[in-house]
């Protein structure tokens, strides 16, 4: 028996209840927005009876709007540069956007990560959505790859996965302006799907694992307008979407092995625009008009470092050397003390032992203080589930033996903190 609609559905549901024949019988059918789109949906009986799976929504990770018109670097963006040799231009922000682009120098790139590194969700899934303007179709002499990816060294146009992607799972805007859905691995890309190309309406497999999704669609954008492009990520399986002029989003790439996707599971959310050997005539841009990282397996933490003090005691510890979040942090002293957490990258910001400490969100400043009144006490700081504490330059924790006025290096703890 098919049923083809939700509503067909809840009939045939009604009707197993009252004891029809179908009661036995698997009830099932296809949803979805494009006809060559839809998707199988069934309920069926089971040990306990009727049972009907559903993903969860996703929960959301991290998200930038870029509202501020300020680049968060604080604790939202890690890599944030340019090099090459070229006139690539750094991300720069305004109010709703933040825009990276190759400039006209062959080799010159200009990326963007995220500070978080996600972690595999399986059997759960990664979700990204971000809605970014890209140059023309057919533009040419870049290469502008989004996505999860893992960036590092100085990328090339010809070969964007080696040294700056060596894992990613993405979409590419190619040399010859056509939109891609890729993977990188062991330095090497993997073409999953050219999206530049009319898809039919059913599956296509490309090679073994590797499909079109047969959205009946032409999944590239006409135009430069801001469109979504969604990636659901873990490790045996990926799905790539777009979202057409009409506003309808189809899947239209996806890979169901592990063996096509990359070779490290933890990515950050990446952007990355290079100017090819024959580069651009005029600088290619990507606008990122927001980014969304959620995950379907309901993790509520994502990504975060841990740092640890040595058992024997120790005067001060660098949680971070960079701007970042701290979610928790606890210590126990040999003596009396306080704990003392400044905005520093190192112990060499904090101030002399016996002299004053200044409390503020400036470099090198003071901006936690809680005493442990007993030797073996413990005090802890936790802001978790958030919002995170933040520094701007560096988080380091130390140890006071007087108070939260004065730095005093004479007392040891056992320091632990959580910071991202």
């Amino acid at each position: 028996m098919r049923i083809r609609t939700l509503a067909a559905l809840a009939v045939g549901a009604v009707l197993a209840a009252t004891g029809a024949a179908i009661a036995a019988e698997t009830i099932w059918g296809t949803i979805g927005g494009r006809a060559q789109q839809q998707m199988p949906l069934a309920v069926f009986p089971a040990i306990n009876g009727g049972q009907f799976y559903t993903m969860q929504q996703p929960k959301q990770l991290f998200v930038d709007d870029f509202g501020t018109g300020t680049l968060n670097i604080i604790s939202r963006w890690g890599v944030n540069t340019t090099g090459g040799g070229g006139n690539a231009t750094a991300p720069t922000s305004s109010v709703g956007l933040t825009t990276l682009g190759t400039g006209t120098v062959a080799g010159g790139f200009s990326q963007l990560s995220s500070q978080l590194i996600f972690p595999d969700k399986n059997p759960g899934y990664l979700r990204l959505q971000t809605n970014v303007n890209l140059p023309a179709p057919g533009t040419t002499g870049q290469y502008i790859l989004f996505g999860f990816a893992n960036l590092n060294g100085t990328p090339t146009g010809a070969s964007p996965c080696n040294g700056a992607t060596t894992n990613a799972v993405a979409f590419g805007f190619n040399l010859l302006g056509k939109l891609e859905a890729i993977t990188c691995a062991s330095g090497g890309k993997t073409l999953i799907a050219d999206l530049s190309v009319q898809q039919s309406g059913q599956p296509v497999q490309i090679s073994p694992g590797i499909w079109l999704a047969g959205c009946g669609c032409l999944p590239q954008p006409p135009d430069t307008a801001s469109y979504k492009y969604l990636i659901d990520f873990r490790g045996d399986n990926i799905n790539w979407y777009t979202e057409a002029t009409d506003g309808t989003i189809s899947r239209v790439a996806y890979t169901s092995r592990g063996a096509a996707g990359p070779d490290v599971n933890q990515l950050a959310l990446s952007y990355l625009a290079i100017a090819g050997a024959t580069p651009p005539a005029v600088s290619s841009t990507i606008t990122v008009n927001q980014s969304t990282v959620g995950d379907t397996a309901g993790n509520p933490v994502s990504a975060i470092s841990s740092v640890s003090g040595s058992g024997t005691g120790v005067g001060s510890l660098v949680l971070k050397t960079s701007p970042g979040s701290l979610i928790s942090l606890y210590a126990t002293c040999t003596a009396a003390c306080w704990l003392m957490v400044f905005n520093s990258t190192s112990t060499a910001g904090l101030p002399t032992s016996g002299n004053p400490t200044t409390g503020g969100t400036a470099l090198n400043n003071l901006q936690e203080c809680i005493p442990i009144t007993a030797a073996n006490g413990l005090a802890s700081l936790n802001y978790a589930p958030g919002p995170y504490e933040q520094f701007s330059a560096g988080i380091t924790a130390a140890i006071s033996s007087t108070n939260c006025f004065t730095y005093t290096t004479a007392a040891t703890a056992f320091i632990h903190g959580t910071v991202q």
